[in-house]
């Protein structure tokens, strides 16, 4: 098999296996934020900008290692440039928690692939676009609220997704989901600050930020398998979103059924790094839907949309598609 399809079946293989860890991940952490004192953030979002239009663009590498014992060449290593833009649009009322609220519409623009000269080259399956409607009020940038409950997740009431050259979809999910649609960083049991000062932190495009550093870990096990996701983010008022920069490293073991937890063994490592490249105002929707709101239309280039790399998409007979959402449940530890 060449290298190229060898990196598409193991990536493939790996966000299907990512994406069933979520399923139970999530309803586990639901029960176990409420029994804690220190707990979740919300994930890659911590604020939302009151300017319609406001985006920032990160940028990163994500690295894989394929364990091949049976191989004479030892792991596979694989590397790709990923892309996330984050876009504040417009606002509209809806029912949340039995009464009117303000909500506002997300967008999240995620590209994977090589880079190339035009950019990212992302082939037919590497865009996911995701957009949302949250509760203004939900997104406070905390681990607890006022009351001293911990935050949990962001909920969603509604919203659109298209991965690939896929048809535009509604979204099935009532939290939103950042783990591994939009990066490997999870919604983490406990999530510890790093020190008690702030740290200033260097973005090469961007300037120096003052962020608070935090540090968390996730665990996911099955009779088959486990998972580990260490994660940590730098938090700061002086990026819109209220984040500068994440790192995440996830690595998943294998055992056969009946054998004692000692027996697991390494089966792959996942490795990303994003900063904040660019931010800005302007930006419009790069998935529009119909103006009822439910019916969703193919995806239009807007113009003055802000610079982000858009790669043409192309079919390439026999490519896997390495963001398939299928893969194994493990359950919680």
């Amino acid at each position: 098999m060449p290298d190229e399809s060898l990196e598409l079946h193991f990536f493939n293989r790996l966000m299907r296996a990512m994406l069933r860890n979520l399923l139970v991940g999530l309803v586990c952490l639901v029960g176990l934020c409420i029994q804690q004192s220190e707990s979740l953030a919300q994930g890659l979002l911590w604020s939302i900008p009151a300017e319609e239009g406001t985006y920032v663009r990160y940028f990163g590498d994500m690295k894989q290692v394929q364990e091949r014992p049976d191989s004479a060449k030892g792991p596979l290593e694989m590397t790709w440039q990923t892309e996330l833009t984050i876009k504040a649009l417009g606002e509209e009322e809806a029912n949340y928690k039995g009464k009117p609220c303000r909500c506002r519409w997300l967008e999240f623009k995620r590209m994977t692939g090589r880079q190339s000269a035009t950019g990212i080259d992302a082939g037919p399956y590497g865009v996911r676009l995701y957009k949302v409607l949250v509760p203004e009020e939900a997104v406070i940038g905390k681990v607890l609220d006022d009351r001293n409950i911990p935050v949990i997740m962001v909920p969603v009431i509604k919203g659109y997704e298209k991965v690939g050259n896929k048809p535009v979809q509604p979204v099935s999910e009532k939290v939103l989901t950042f783990y591994p649609l939009l990066g490997l960083f999870a919604y983490y049991p406990e999530l510890k600050p790093v020190g008690e000062d702030a740290e200033t932190i260097s973005l090469p495009q961007l300037g120096d930020v003052s962020a608070k550093h935090f540090t968390g870990v996730e665990t996911l096990q099955s009779t088959t398998s486990r998972s580990v996701n260490e994660g940590e983010i730098w938090t700061t008022d002086e990026i819109p979103f209220g984040w500068a920069s994440y790192k995440a490293k996830v690595v998943r073991e294998q055992k056969d059924s009946l054998a004692p937890v000692e027996d697991f063994k390494k089966h792959s490592e996942v490795q990303i790094s994003m900063s904040a490249v660019e931010k800005g105002t302007g930006a419009r929707s790069e998935l529009n839907v119909s103006d009822d709101g439910t019916t969703p239309t193919e995806i239009t280039e807007p113009e003055n949309e802000p610079a982000v790399d858009q790669p043409a998409e192309k079919e390439e007979p026999g490519k896997e598609n390495p963001f398939e959402d299928e893969g194994e449940k493990p359950a919680k530890t």
